[in-house]
């Protein structure tokens, strides 16, 4: 059950997350549109720089220090602590990317969409209490959801999450993480 939950719950926060980034950059370019035709380029370079100062501001302000971001972070995470991430910092990580992306930075929303899985995994396992062996188990299934969402490709979410996450094969950990990665594919392919 909690891994069908944190597979449908992780793919809907990984949509609302991309449609942030649409919202964002379809909000700036509608402010573009409504600027003098001799502003357009500089609005185009001050874009990104906003974008990039605001995040660099959230990062200093909000966020705090980590020693590894992204996939590294969760890995380290599985690896020495449990499976416990700082989940309480997910919402201000996810805007952040939001902006960056919406702002029109190179990278793309997949590393996030694993955050954002794995974190709700965490919580999850550190809310109801739960040992570091099931916590871990929690964490993979969430970046396993967030692969899936991301790119459309449940199975590979799977294997990236035991592989990558984990780091070892157990019956009780892939079959959670199927059902967390199926769960996530049906509900993006069904908004």
């Amino acid at each position: 059950f909690l891994a069908l939950l944190i597979g449908a719950g992780g793919s809907l926060l990984v949509l609302l997350f991309k449609k942030s980034i649409v919202w964002i950059h379809e909000g700036i370019s509608w402010i573009s549109l409504h600027l003098p035709a001799s502003s357009i380029w500089g609005w185009m370079i001050f874009t990104p720089v906003a974008g990039g100062l605001l995040v660099g501001a959230m990062q200093h302000f909000v966020l705090r220090k980590e020693r590894h971001h992204g996939v590294a972070a969760i890995m380290e995470a599985v690896a020495l602590a449990g499976g416990r991430l700082p989940y309480l910092q997910a919402p201000a990580k996810i805007v952040a990317a939001a902006v960056s992306l919406g702002s029109g930075a190179s990278v793309g929303p997949e590393d996030p969409s694993v955050q954002i899985g794995a974190n709700l995994g965490s919580m999850v396992g550190q809310v109801f209490k739960m040992s570091d062996q099931r916590t871990r188990v929690l964490v993979a299934t969430g970046a396993a959801a967030g692969i899936a969402t991301a790119f459309n490709a449940p199975i590979a979410g799977v294997f990236f999450a035991l592989e990558l996450i984990l780091g070892e094969y157990s019956t009780s950990a892939f079959g959670m993480m199927i059902l967390g990665s199926v769960g996530a594919a049906v509900v993006s392919r069904s908004t």
